[in-house]
Parts: C-alpha cells; sequence; structure tokens
C-alpha cells in the first residue's frame, strides 16, 4: 500500500470540515479531481440516493452539494448513538444490553477527524471520523480474523441506520452500497479490513465484518478513474458555463451543456439487485436523476430546495429529540411529529426532505 495522506480538520467546525473536503476533492484544481467514498457506490451506480449524472454535475460545481437531505441530517444527529453502540457492544445481547444502558465503553474506538488519501490510488478520498487503534480484537468472526483476534493495525469503523425491511431484503447483510463505501475507505486507508456497526430501527444492533474485496474494489478503480478523467477534461466549460449563467448568456449556457454533456460518463442504471428493492429502503429513488441529463433540470431542483433549508433544521431538532435514550424517547415530541419521524425511519412512508 501507498503512503496515506492525512489532511486533519476541526470535528466540531463542520464548516471548516466541508471546505477541507472540497479542497481535497479539487474544486479549485484544473487537473486533478477526486470522490468521496460515500460517493463511490453512486460513481459505480450502486446507489439509489444519488445518480452519476448527478455526482458529475456536483464536481463541476454546476449544481450545489452542500445541501443535507434528510436522510443525511438524521444520520448525523444519530452519529454519537451508533458510536455509543459500537463501544458497548457484546455478542452476548444480555452484557450489550447492560452496557449500553450504563455505558460501559468497553470497545476501543478514536475520534481521528482526518481526511485520507492513499498515493496508490488518488481518485478517492474519505472523511474518517472514527477508527479501531491497532492491537485491539476483532469483534466479530471474518475471513480474516476470528472474534477476540488481535487486529495489527488500525482500521476504518463506521455506522448506519437501516429498517427492518431493507435489512431483510439484504440477506440480513450489508447492503451493497455500504460495502462499496466501506471498500473505498479501506483503499483511501491503505488496510484490508473494517467493521460496519448496523442499527436496525430503533432496538438490533449487529456488527458486520468488511474484508477487502478483489472484484469490488476493480471496479470502484475503474470506474472511478475514469470518472475523474472526465470530470477533469469538463472543468473548463463547466468554468465556462457559470460565467455564462452569471451574465445571463442563456444561448451560450446551452452550447456549454451540450459540451459537457459529450464528455459526462455513461449513465450507469441501477444493479438489478437494489432495483429489486425500491421501496424498502428509507427514501424513494428519484428516477429523474438518471433519466434527465439536463445541468438545468439538477440546478433548479437545488436552487429550490435553498428555500427549503428551514424544513432540515426543524427536521434535525425533531430527530435530536427522538434519538435520545437510544433512539426510543417519546415524550418530547407531539403526535405530529413523532408519525413523521417514525414513518420515516421505519420506511412505513415516502416522507424525506427532497424537492420535485
Amino acid at each position: 500500500m501507498g503512503k496515506i495522506q492525512k489532511f486533519y480538520y476541526d470535528g466540531k467546525d463542520r464548516d471548516q470540515w466541508l471546505e477541507l473536503r472540497q479542497e481535497v476533492a479539487g474544486k479549485n484544481s484544473t487537473d486533478s479531481h477526486r470522490v468521496g467514498a460515500s460517493d463511490t457506490a453512486a460513481v459505480c451506480g450502486y446507489s439509489k440516493y444519488k445518480a452519476p449524472l448527478n455526482c458529475y454535475f456536483e464536481a463541476l460545481g454546476m449544481i450545489d452539494n452542500r445541501i443535507e437531505s434528510l436522510r443525511m441530517s438524521l444520520g448525523l444527529v444519530s452519529e454519537a448513538t451508533n458510536k455509543l453502540c459500537y463501544e458497548t457492544y457484546s455478542s452476548d445481547e444480555q452484557v450489550f444490553a447492560v452496557q449500553l444502558k450504563n455505558y460501559q465503553r468497553v470497545n476501543k474506538i478514536n475520534n481521528v477527524n482526518y481526511i485520507a488519501v492513499n498515493e496508490d490510488f488518488p481518485y478517492i478520498y474519505c472523511t474518517l471520523d472514527f477508527n479501531r487503534p491497532k492491537g485491539q480484537p476483532a469483534l466479530v468472526d471474518s475471513s480474516m480474523y476470528a472474534a477476540g483476534e488481535i487486529v495489527p493495525h488500525s482500521y476504518p469503523v463506521d455506522g448506519k441506520n437501516i429498517n427492518y425491511q431493507y435489512w431483510a431484503a439484504s440477506g440480513k447483510s450489508s447492503p451493497k452500497n455500504y460495502l462499496y463505501q466501506m471498500q473505498s475507505q479501506m483503499i483511501a486507508c491503505g488496510v484490508k479490513y473494517s467493521e460496519l456497526g448496523i442499527k436496525i430501527e430503533d432496538s438490533d444492533y449487529v456488527i458486520q465484518p468488511v474484508v477487502w474485496d478483489d472484484y469490488m474494489v476493480d471496479t470502484i478503480k475503474a470506474r472511478v478513474s475514469d470518472f475523474c478523467q472526465r470530470v477533469v477534461k469538463a472543468k473548463p466549460l463547466a468554468k465556462l458555463w457559470i460565467q455564462a449563467k452569471a451574465e445571463g448568456d442563456y444561448e451560450g449556457m446551452a452550447i456549454y451543456e451540450d459540451l459537457i454533456g459529450n464528455l459526462q460518463p455513461d449513465v450507469i442504471g441501477i444493479d438489478a439487485e437494489i432495483e429489486a428493492l425500491e421501496g424498502m429502503y428509507l427514501a424513494p429513488i428519484d428516477s429523474s436523476l438518471i433519466a434527465d441529463d439536463s445541468c438545468m433540470h439538477h440546478y433548479h431542483r437545488y436552487k429550490k430546495a435553498r428555500r427549503v433549508e428551514g424544513i432540515a433544521d426543524k427536521v434535525k431538532k425533531i430527530a435530536k429529540s427522538y434519538l435520545v435514550n437510544f433512539m426510543g424517547d417519546y415524550k418530547t415530541l407531539d403526535c405530529g411529529d413523532k408519525q413523521k419521524v417514525t414513518h420515516y425511519l421505519t420506511g412505513k412512508d415516502k416522507f424525506y426532505f427532497s424537492v420535485k
């Protein structure tokens, strides 16, 4: 594995992290671009939440990628809960319940707060909030380590929230889009082992090992490198498009849109396995993101989204109240808010933050 570059940030300053992430991604560079680990599944066509073309226009600065979806907001709020679950985890359910209730943090984890880039494959970066320090035992059995066996290196740890339908439809295993994200984290960090904590609605929690998969890694490297090269070629045109937009030159915008469209990556359809799970995810797929390659279409979607950022702030407050005491305390919620958040987390409703 190549040398790992680490770009540190203040874990309490989200704006600083966003700026650093954009810098590492190559926002201000004319000859390079990187894809974040959380976007590699989308670039490879394995995400129901984001299409390859959406990533393409974001990378070119033609649509705003700083708008937080409801799902992302809930994920940020629940981050501390997922971390606590990992730290108190035990394969013995009764022991786990006691340790969780008493905040007995028996599994060591570090807050690292850096963005990692592997010089051997500089097209990917990952934001690492937590990792398991070297010399700690693996928490579960895998093809690489037995539970309790000492792992000789540090490794990425991540947490996700899903509903029971999604979990069952995925064969009670990590969904493919999460696996692609974890594989990308391992590429960026230069390791071949990681662990993913999955909280299933408001009661179950499992830890699944994610080991290096040659097929996934080869897929990621091929598609992400092609994507980044196309973005670099399109950057000068996107700059001219942005300038034409600022000047109200709609004819010029149309010309640049056509040229940018000629360089766009192939529209990779959603994998059949994922397509079969439609309706079982936390948020429904928006097919227009895949079918429509119009820059203006995406730009106007996000322009509308700016007007309803207040909704996202309100939802964060609702979610924060809901997540108190392991997402089980409803006392601070009124009936309407409780219904919205409960339906969102359990997949019983299509309520989510989006602009059609």
